[in-house]
């Protein structure tokens, strides 16, 4: 029984953790669910102790243990994929910075690039959902906003940036706003952008 119970928690700590890297990218979901184990199994633990019954405290201890693992690889694996995320951005804006060097202007689209100054765009790291795991170009009232992606389309999913790209507008001054790389994925505390303009990094709170 033991077994069983250990082998349906690590399928779905698995799952969760699969879940957690691969789509949402927050660190929320795992974290939740170990906070819930540890308090809500512990008291458990503890009863089971009480009674003498040992191997029953010691599988709710296994399984604890597990849920908490799995967070804090699931947290862990969200801080790297920040990490890639602004590594991947920061070639972005070097290619962007050589293209206005050379061009006088800072591109309108993010395929313009491509392939004189990086060979292709990259995604923001592993995370699987479009427009999630796009950088988001927005550019000045009347230009192209474009992502990822080689060619825009009315798909719901070019309606985030436009959507972003609206908000941004309303709370930076329209002499500041004006090229600004962000990426799609939600982060806790906001979402990472870099003002071409102004040259700095800052976090959009959604």
């Amino acid at each position: 029984m033991s077994g069983r119970a250990l082998g349906r928690t690590l399928v779905i700590a698995t799952v969760l953790f699969l879940v957690e890297a691969f789509l949402l990218n927050q660190g929320v979901l795992v974290g939740l669910t170990a906070l819930g184990a540890v308090l809500g199994g512990v008291p458990r633990v503890l009863l089971a102790w009480q009674r003498g019954d040992i191997s029953t405290a010691r599988l709710r201890i296994a399984r604890i243990g597990i849920y908490v693992a799995v967070a804090l690889l699931g947290i862990g694996t969200v801080v790297a994929q920040a990490y890639l995320a602004r590594s991947r951005a920061n070639t972005i804006i070097v290619a962007a910075r050589q293209f206005e060097a050379q061009h006088g202007r800072l591109p309108d689209q993010l395929d313009e690039l491509v392939p004189a100054f990086i060979t292709s765009i990259p995604s923001t790291n592993y995370t699987l959902i479009p427009p999630l795991n796009m950088f988001w170009y927005l550019t000045p009232p009347g230009r192209a906003t474009q992502g990822i992606a080689h060619q825009v389309t009315n798909s719901p999913t070019d309606l985030l940036p436009q959507i972003m790209k609206a908000r941004l507008a309303r709370t930076m001054p329209s002499t500041k706003f004006s090229h600004v790389l962000m990426w799609g994925i939600f982060q806790l505390g906001g979402r990472p952008y870099y003002d071409f303009e102004n040259d700095c990094w800052g976090v959009f709170p959604d």
